[in-house]
């Protein structure tokens, strides 16, 4: 899918009547108007993830939650690509039989055995 890259000063991720509203910075990459970029999804966007450049704006808890109802993942980094952080999707599993998967693993005491040291 599609990366949707957010940078600059004055970003915000925010829930108004309903939709998330993203609104992207101004920096001397963007300025494209004098106007903030403003993104609302009010459906299933046409993007998967989400990445934030610096440390300047804010994400709201229930943008976070709906944008991982929608799969979407939020990932910051600082100015040199390093990751800050990653809100990834674990409300539902990508993979639906993952818990059944986990449990049956939890259950195999012969792989439970091997995995302890003694």
């Amino acid at each position: 899918m599609k990366i949707l890259f957010l940078q600059g000063f004055g970003i915000s991720i925010k829930v108004v009547e309903g939709k998330v509203r993203i609104t992207n910075g101004k920096s001397l990459f963007n300025n494209r108007g004098k106007e903030h970029e403003i993104i609302e999804v009010s459906g299933t966007p046409n993007f998967d993830k989400i990445v934030i450049e610096g440390t300047s704006g804010w994400v709201s808890m229930e943008s976070l939650k709906m944008l991982s109802d929608y799969a979407v993942n939020v990932i910051m980094v600082d100015k040199k690509g390093r990751l800050c952080a990653n809100f990834s999707q674990i409300g539902r599993s990508a993979e639906p039989l993952l818990g059944q998967k986990q449990y049956e693993c939890f259950n195999d005491t012969d792989r439970l055995s091997g995995s302890i040291h003694h």
